[in-house]
């Protein structure tokens, strides 16, 4: 019992260890729009919808370039994986 609990906490820090650069991205991308707000805040109402029109916009061509990115790693992965590497983009 005592080694299967050791063997969870050695897979929750080697997992911890791999997340933790994911995590800080996440945080920093969501921590832009606040800070694009706290810098144009003070100019008024319409320059905050401009903000937020730009963060719209921003987070939606990430939001797809990043769903085309997950789309095209089980493709490349297969083809290198059955050793077709021009398939795979490969030279």
């Amino acid at each position: 019992m005592n080694s299967r609990r050791q063997s969870v906490a050695l897979e929750a820090s080697v997992i911890a260890r791999l997340a933790t650069p994911v995590v800080l991205a996440q945080i920093g991308w969501m921590s832009l729009g606040l800070v694009d707000m706290w810098m144009v805040g003070h100019l008024g109402p319409g320059a905050l919808a401009g903000v937020a029109l730009g963060d719209l916009w921003i987070y939606g061509t990430l939001l797809v370039a990043q769903g085309v990115m997950m789309g095209l790693d089980p493709i490349v992965s297969q083809a290198h994986g059955a050793g077709e590497g021009a398939r795979a983009g490969a030279r």
